[in-house]
């Protein structure tokens, strides 16, 4: 489905919706309201791309993938020119890169990675973001810590949210699940961090670097979310099967 190549050039845009805060929720805001660009057919026949926060800034950070032979940057342009997005940093022009390099070095099947679990993410987002927060936060301190499965914890999610997640074949979810475990050279973070930080506009790394852990109570997940100031709690009746 994610049609990448090693040779398609590496570029990124910063883009905040006018007016949004620099903090979490500004990002959040933003992300809306980028959203029309990447849900856009110009986009999609042009280009792949990921997403995160801007860490500095707060804003949404598109990194993308172009044959050398299409040129986004007028679609883009046409987007902020015409919407209440802006451009929170200069963009850099799409050049060459290894983006991997520091993920293990597989670049084709990193690049079709986070060109995936973008989609997916803001399937979730878009359709529940406070039950896509729970669900990446529970995953990092009660089943990524002690090496749980994974998809067990997100399939429902994903079923239920993600058009983009349903319309994978069968050997294109093995592929992805395969991904989102793979670590390939610790304490370097997991592949898997790409989405939290897409997710959650941040991650705990370090906390994972030791051996596996036991699984997280509820309570004990809260209480790191109080001690980072994170502003939301997970409510006990919180699930993350959807029925």
């Amino acid at each position: 489905m994610i049609k990448v190549s090693v040779d398609d050039l590496f570029g990124r845009f910063f883009l905040r919706k006018k007016g949004a805060p620099s903090n979490r929720d500004g990002y959040y805001i933003s992300l809306l309201a980028v959203e029309p660009l990447l849900r856009s057919e110009a986009w999609a026949l042009n280009a792949n791309h990921y997403i995160n926060i801007d860490a500095k800034k707060k804003s949404v950070r598109v990194s993308y993938f172009v044959p050398q032979d299409k040129d986004v940057l007028p679609i883009v342009e046409a987007f902020v020119s015409n919407s209440d997005v802006e451009y929170a940093i200069p963009s850099n022009l799409p050049e060459a890169a290894d983006v991997a390099t520091s993920y293990g070095g597989e670049e084709l099947r990193f690049r079709r990675f986070l060109s995936t679990y973008s989609h997916i993410g803001l399937d979730i987002m878009t359709a529940d973001l406070v039950h896509a927060i729970c669900l990446f936060v529970t995953f990092r301190f009660q089943i990524m810590a002690p090496r749980l499965p994974y998809r067990d914890h997100f399939e429902s999610t994903f079923n239920r949210q993600s058009s983009f997640y349903r319309e994978m074949e069968e050997i294109e979810k093995v592929s992805f699940w395969e991904d989102m475990t793979h670590w390939p050279n610790p304490p370097q973070v997991d592949w898997a961090h790409m989405f939290v930080n897409m997710v959650l506009g941040l991650d705990w790394p370090t906390f994972f670097q030791s051996p596996p852990m036991k699984p997280a109570t509820l309570d004990e997940t809260n209480n790191i979310l109080r001690q980072c100031n994170m502003g939301f709690q997970i409510p006990h009746n919180w699930s993350s099967k959807i029925e």
